[in-house]
């Protein structure tokens, strides 16, 4: 939820994440952030209009009922294609007029559609590509063991390159399964022990959490350059918020910058290919390694 429009929850700021870091732990491929191509902000906020919806025969059009994309190619696809005709003044829209039986298919999409006032059955529903899975987070063993010992971390607080450079939709469900059984024989395996050290509190009031979900947006979103990032640490700096969550948007933008290549769901146009010397992982412990 550090970007300005996305699905997640308004509670899941990243906090442990950037106090993990903090307080020693490294954090990995924090560049890479999907995001889905539709998206639905309405006034029960922000939703998402599934993939199942494109692969019944939903079709993208702008404004004037043009197809414009394939709606089958892999999300990072799909989403720049949205977020470039929406950049040259387009609306754009999901006709899904042509399902039938939408209500039975997609009960809870056809729900909140309805509510908002769109009956998919007969309306063009306006999508937005929003922010959605944080592929990075810290960086784990496959025994989902950070570098500090007795911290584990699984699911999108982790990072063992399950998912590549870009995540295959649902695999973050199976995650879940196999990531939550393993990391409890490790636990048990490990036996860990709590210390009799002094816990740090590094707790902070949040601060200008707006003004940083702007900079993600504008700067490391969809499309990223040298230029936009630069700006979006530099703003960054100034804007008085809890240092746990300036941290982790600190490695967000520095690894987007030091990635001087397109790969997955990182995206920059001033380096729209992959570049084989940029085949690694990124690391970050308070600034980008690469």
């Amino acid at each position: 939820a550090l970007f300005k429009y996305t699905a997640g929850s308004p509670l899941n700021l990243g906090i442990l994440i950037g106090d993990a870091i903090m307080k020693g732990a490294l954090a990995s491929d924090l560049e890479f952030v999907q995001f889905h191509p539709t998206g639905f902000i309405g006034k029960g906020g922000v939703k998402l209009v599934s993939e199942a919806v494109r692969g019944a025969g939903a079709k993208l059009v702008n404004e004037d009922g043009e197809r414009f994309v394939n709606e089958l190619e892999p999300r990072d696809v799909v989403a720049r294609a949205i977020y470039r005709k929406m950049q040259s003044g387009s609306r754009v829209y999901l006709d899904a007029t042509g399902i039938e039986n939408f209500k039975e298919k997609f009960p809870q999409i056809y729900s909140f559609l309805v509510k908002e006032g769109i009956n998919p059955e007969r309306d063009l529903i306006p999508v937005t590509p929003i922010a959605h899975y944080s592929i990075g987070g810290l960086k784990v063993d496959l025994h989902y063991r950070t570098n500090i010992k007795n911290l584990y971390a699984i699911g999108e607080a982790a990072n063992n390159g399950f998912h590549g450079a870009n995540r295959l939709a649902s695999n973050s469900l199976l995650e879940c399964i196999v990531s939550g059984l393993e990391v409890a024989r490790t636990v048990r395996r490990d036996k860990p022990k709590g210390g009799s050290g002094e816990i740090r509190d590094t707790a902070q009031e949040s601060g200008d959490i707006e003004s940083v979900k702007e900079i993600l947006w504008k700067y490391a979103g969809i499309v990223r350059n040298e230029n936009g990032l630069l700006e979006g640490l530099k703003e960054l700096e100034k804007l008085e918020v809890d240092e746990r969550i300036k941290l982790l948007v600190k490695g967000i933008l520095e690894c987007a910058l030091a990635r001087k290549e397109s790969r997955g769901v990182h995206y920059r146009e001033d380096y729209p290919i992959i570049r084989k010397e940029f085949e690694r992982h990124s690391i970050f412990n308070g600034r980008c390694m690469l």
